[in-house]
């Protein structure tokens, strides 16, 4: 969840409740746990490995994983536009007083089986069933006044090399924490939420290019310069790694442009640069918390999902790393193996226990139009039902995980919040009529009290390659034809094949009626950013068996030669590199009448084509940067692209990810479709001129050497089909058969 400056007073409000709650001397601990685990009470919370597993403890000694909620608020979200907050107004009709909603509240949160209040909750809950987590908001406290990455739309990031850094950390936690230091229930502090560790540019590098854009009298850009100083010793190591000629080191400080990592070496440097952010982060937000309330638990910043270079401080200063993820998940199956990779990942940079902050998966059936925020978008509450038991099962299930907190506990306003931050999903437990969602509800109550038999029993996550597919779509088969071959054609089903289609790959028609055409694009860095086709296509092998054909395909492109003016050494020119790059593509046999595939239903003849890029090697005489490979298809919808647009599905991130063109002349579309255990990102887009966008692509930002090659991650694929129509219902219906026929039965 991005914070603007509207959630700015929601910051301020968790400040307001970690103060209205401190003072008074809190009773004696009596929360829910599991059994016991360690023969001497604690007296507060803390963390415990027993058998492979990470716990916490109660102040009683008794195993603990933190089943939370996020925004138990009786106030609500206010809205801009109403100019009041609809839950608020609400509550405030049904109770008359926020004591009775008190109660009700913490009697609905025991009944569905939490136990923990996670971050912003109304101070009125505390202390009565369930223990609480205060959050601090120390850094974007102090980005307001100093900041390596400015708060302008979301958080910011601390100057944690100015000298007050140290004393804004002290007087924070005097003033925040030193209250709560004997309150039993409390079990520790969020530090932050989402601080920007990737910068404006959204790259794990970002805070690196934040402090290059920084003035040269900024503490944060002295620090860079002295950084970069150990680093290369030699200011010319400057141009060869990110593409800008120095004199001397003293010369980047009125640089104020940032270049791209030409290097995997200058990648690596900017990793380290964010790892020595994170070291003055955390040390001193840490030792003062520590200082001031010796008897809590420090549980992380929150990050964003992924933060390269930053998980390593974090463990090294916290008890507990604490993140936010929305991820995509399969309805049916559940959660992908390189989402549970990429948490098992997090952990082993961390060496810590770790806690999800914050996953939900808001629905379309609700008055809400879930336009804006995070989140895979389901059809229904069936469904984000299911998604919710699975996804909790699966946090529950990992070994290092000691805490699952539900983004939230209300819905918000259908109007959105604000003008600054228009989220208007359905988050909610609950709607802003304070009616439970009793699909999720009933489900959370079965679940989570399981927490502590599920976890109790769970063992590292093992990754299987390619866990859904139908076998047939896992091994190549034996028979194989005699090449070269010029040229291919294939009707599979609904959609007729051809290839190569010049330089591309192939092109794809409905019938007779074109479609579009494939093609690999890659994205290089050489300094400046080039996005290449190749230039000749050639079909290498073909293989095929009764369910399945086979194509393996080679594309390559000259290197251009090598321009001797002076835009040839800039940071931000391309000359396109030479290269070759193997792919293979799948298509499903579509057999005489009569004979049917398993799966396949007799009034379902949806055709497809899998597209996997194998490798892409480096064939110039120099290196350059492989940055993405995009599984590229441009739309010629009833033979042009004339009256093509990206088809609307009026959401972001529905559930049957992927993207398509549509035509509504020709009642037709084309596009592509996302198992969500295979990695990609998407958007199709139309620019300003016109021009189309089709941004399918993986990001492995490797540089090559000449005649080095990149081996793509195994099993990863994309499927691209025609479309029945031109809404999002014949975009489902139409990936709904894709499905069924290269995916095993749940």
């Amino acid at each position: 969840m991005r914070v603007t400056c509207s959630i700015m007073k929601t910051i301020l409000l968790f400040a307001a409740i970690g103060i209205a709650a401190a003072g008074a001397n809190p009773p004696p601990y009596k929360g829910p746990a599991g059994p016991p685990l360690v023969d001497t009470a604690p007296g507060f919370f803390r963390v415990h490995e027993a058998d492979g597993r990470w716990w916490l403890i109660d102040p009683v000694g008794r195993a603990f994983y933190a089943v939370g909620t996020d925004h138990i608020l009786y106030q609500g979200h206010g809205c801009e536009r109403l100019g009041y907050a609809p839950y608020g107004r609400a509550a405030t009709a049904k109770y008359g007083s926020q004591e009775p909603w008190t109660i009700a509240t913490m009697q609905r949160l025991v009944d569905w089986g939490f136990n923990t209040l996670a971050a912003s909750h109304t101070p009125s809950l505390r202390h009565r069933d369930l223990p609480h987590i205060e959050f601090l908001g120390l850094g974007m406290d102090f980005a307001k006044r100093d900041a390596l990455c400015p708060q302008t739309t979301w958080t910011g990031f601390p100057n944690v090399f100015s000298p007050d850094w140290p004393t804004h950390c002290d007087e924070f936690a005097r003033r925040r924490c030193a209250p709560h230091r004997d309150d039993p229930w409390l079990i520790g502090y969020f530090l932050d939420n989402e601080l920007e560790w990737y910068g404006k540019a959204w790259m794990p590098y970002g805070l690196f290019q934040e402090a290059w854009k920084l003035p040269a009298d900024h503490t944060g850009k002295q620090a860079w310069i002295t950084f970069l100083k150990r680093e290369l010793q030699d200011p010319a190591a400057f141009q060869t790694h990110w593409g800008v000629r120095i004199e001397d080191f003293a010369a980047l400080g009125d640089h104020v442009t940032p270049g791209p990592p030409l290097s995997d070496r200058a990648r690596e440097m900017a990793l380290r640069w964010v790892t020595e952010v994170g070291e003055l982060y955390f040390k001193h937000a840490a030792e003062a918390i520590r200082k001031h309330d010796p008897n809590h638990l420090i549980l992380g910043c929150r990050f964003a999902g992924p933060s390269p270079g930053a998980w390593g401080p974090a463990g090294r200063y916290c008890e507990v790393v604490s993140f936010n993820y929305y991820p995509n998940i399969d309805l049916r199956r559940g959660v992908p193996d390189w989402f549970l990779q990429k948490v098992t990942e997090f952990h082993r940079e961390a060496g810590r226990p770790l806690m999800i902050t914050e996953w939900s998966f808001p629905a379309l059936d609700t008055e809400l139009p879930s336009t804006h925020g995070a989140g895979m978008r389901v059809d229904n509450q069936t469904q984000r039902t299911q998604a919710f038991e699975h996804f909790q099962t699966a946090m529950f299930r990992l070994p290092f995980m000691v805490g699952s907190n539900f983004f939230m506990y209300l819905d918000e306003p259908e109007l959105g919040i604000s003008a600054s931050f228009p989220e208007n999903s359905n988050y909610g437990l609950v709607n802003n009529a304070d009616e439970p969602y009793t699909l999720l509800t009933a489900a959370a109550a079965r679940l989570n009290p399981k927490v502590y038999e599920i976890h109790g029993h769970s063992r590292p996550h093992v990754p299987v390659r390619d866990r859904w597919l139908v076998p047939w779509l896992k091994e190549l088969p034996e028979t194989s034809h005699a090449t070269p071959i010029e040229s291919i054609t294939a009707n599979c089903g609904d959609l007729k094949l051809t290839a190569p289609a010049g330089s591309s790959a192939w092109q794809l028609a409905s019938g007779r009626i074109p479609l579009g055409r494939f093609t690999p694009l890659l994205h290089q860095i050489t300094p400046g950013d080039c996005w290449e086709r190749p230039q000749q296509a050639t079909i290498v092998a073909l293989r095929s068996s009764a369910l399945v054909t086979v194509v393996d395909m080679e594309f390559t492109r000259p290197a251009e030669p090598a321009r001797g003016d002076a835009q040839a050494s800039t940071a931000s020119s391309c000359r396109p590199r030479g290269y070759r790059t193997r792919w293979r593509f799948w298509m499903p046999q579509f057999p005489e009448p009569g004979v049917r595939i398993a799966g396949q239903k007799d009034d379902e003849e949806t055709g497809w084509l899998a597209t996997q890029c194998l490798w892409v090697e480096n064939t110039d005489t120099e290196p350059w940067t492989l940055g993405r490979i995009f599984h590229y298809l441009t739309p010629a919808i009833g033979g042009s692209d004339e009256g093509d647009e990206p088809l609307e599905m009026h959401v972001q991130r529905y559930h049957r990810l992927g993207a398509g063109w549509a035509d509504k002349a020709a009642g037709l579309g084309v596009g592509c479709w996302l198992p969500p255990d295979m990695e990609f990102y998407y958007n199709y887009w139309k620019d300003e001129h016109g021009g189309f966008h089709a941004d399918l692509h993986e990001d492995p930002f490797v540089t090559l050497q000449p005649g080095q090659r990149y081996e793509s991650a195994e099993g990863r694929r994309a499927f691209f089909l025609a479309i029945p129509g031109t809404t999002r219902e014949a975009f489902a219906q139409a990936t709904c058969r894709v499905e069924a026929l290269a995916y095993e039965k749940p």
